[in-house]
């Protein structure tokens, strides 16, 4: 490894030689935060959204490169607000959305911004896609059930009280009442 103090680099910025902090050194492209500011506001957001993809065939996916959030979608930071890739990708090419519109994935992958791999829905079309593709797990799949099918028949003919039927079940009353009405366990007869 070179010697820190020998390393040279030039400023996206302002184009002049400097010698970038140890820290840093294989990152920096700007010789100060005033050129890195500059060069910020010189770029426009659409400029600075187009690096941080990766464009292949258009027919696959377009990764996102820049910063993901905690449940893996890509973000961008947008007048100092965090905004989903792509819905940015999707508000960029077709204008504003409101809030409570969803842009969706048709290719299920979290890091696309393939504009013909979106489509925009509702809650309920973003729920029922999922469903479709089998990304819902529900019933003794979902990854906090407690109950069982032969628990939840045991429920629905029982005549001790919610109480404690929940008590034995571990569960709350409102889950034991849930499955008495058919509200939850729908699919279990």
């Amino acid at each position: 490894m070179p010697r820190l103090d020998s390393i040279t680099k030039t400023c996206a910025q302002c184009h002049q030689p400097y010698h970038p902090f140890p820290a840093n050194w294989t990152a920096s492209r700007f010789c100060s935060r005033a050129c890195y500011r500059l060069h910020r506001r010189a770029t426009s957001p659409v400029e600075r959204f187009s690096r941080c993809v990766q464009r292949d065939d258009p027919t696959k996916c377009w990764r996102w490169t820049g910063s993901y959030d905690v449940y893996g979608y890509g973000v961008f930071s947008l007048n100092h607000r965090w905004v989903h890739a792509h819905r940015l990708a999707w508000i960029f090419a077709h204008g504003p959305l409101p809030p409570e519109v969803f842009v969706c994935h048709v290719c299920d992958n979290r890091q696309c911004v393939n504009l013909n791999h979106l489509f925009v829905g509702s809650s309920a079309d973003n729920m029922r896609d999922a469903a479709q593709k089998g990304r819902v797990r529900h019933g003794i799949d979902h990854h906090r059930a407690k109950l069982n099918p032969d628990a939840v028949r045991e429920i629905r003919t029982s005549s001790e009280s919610s109480r404690a039927l929940a008590s034995r079940f571990n569960v709350c009353t409102q889950v034991i009442c849930g499955v008495r009405r058919r509200a939850q366990w729908r699919h279990v007869t």
